[in-house]
C-alpha cells in the first residue's frame, strides 16, 4: 500500500525577491496543483536584498521566517533586532504567520538552561508578534534538546500570559 504525503508548507531558502517565489508558483501552475492543495509558501529572509524587496515577497507568501543567523552574517549583528522587528511588523500587517529562528537559546547546545538574555529575546519576539520560535542546533546537535524545547515553551507561555498587561510603546519617528 502506498501513501501520498503532501507538504503543507514550503520553506524557500535565501528568497531575495518576489520573482524567487513566483517561480515556485509557476511550477505549481504547470503541474496543475489545485489551489486548495497547494502548500503555503514560507520564504526564509536571510539576505539584505530580501529586506529591500520585502513588500513584493510578502505579497506572494502565506508565512515568513526571520532567519536571524544568516541575517546577522549579512547585515551585522547590530542590525538584526531592527530587521526582526520590521519583518515581523510587515508580515503581521499582511496577515502572515511568522517564525523567528536561529540562536534563540543557542547556549543550550552545551548548557542545560538558557541565559537571561536568551529568555528576554524569546519574550520580545513573542511581544513583537511572532507566531512561532524555532530551534536549530539546540535540538539537532545540542546536549540538551528536550530542555531546550521545554525552556522555549516555558518562556513563550510566560510572555503570552502577560502580554495583555504590557502597553508596547509607539515607535517615535526621528
Amino acid at each position: 500500500m502506498t501513501r501520498k504525503f503532501a507538504a503543507c508548507c514550503l520553506g524557500v531558502s535565501f528568497a531575495q525577491k518576489a520573482q524567487d517565489l513566483q517561480e515556485l508558483i509557476d511550477i505549481m501552475d504547470r503541474l496543475k496543483v489545485p489551489a486548495e492543495k497547494r502548500p503555503k509558501i514560507c520564504p526564509k529572509i536571510e539576505k539584505p536584498q530580501a529586506l529591500t524587496n520585502i513588500d513584493g515577497i510578502i505579497a506572494l507568501s502565506q508565512a515568513l521566517m526571520v532567519a536571524r543567523g544568516d541575517l546577522g552574517v549579512e547585515l551585522g549583528v547590530n542590525r538584526v533586532p531592527f530587521a526582526q522587528k520590521l519583518l515581523i511588523q510587515k508580515a503581521k500587517q499582511a496577515g502572515l504567520f511568522v517564525i523567528t529562528a536561529t540562536q534563540m537559546v543557542e547556549s543550550m547546545i552545551t548548557q542545560p538552561v538558557p541565559t537571561r538574555a536568551e529568555v528576554s529575546d524569546l519574550c520580545n519576539a513573542v511581544w513583537d508578534g511572532t507566531d512561532a520560535v524555532m530551534l536549530s542546533g539546540e535540538a539537532a546537535s545540542g546536549k540538551y534538546p528536550l530542555e531546550a524545547v521545554r525552556a522555549e515553551a516555558s518562556a513563550v507561555r510566560e510572555a503570552e500570559s502577560v502580554m495583555h498587561r504590557i502597553k508596547l510603546p509607539t515607535p517615535c519617528v526621528v
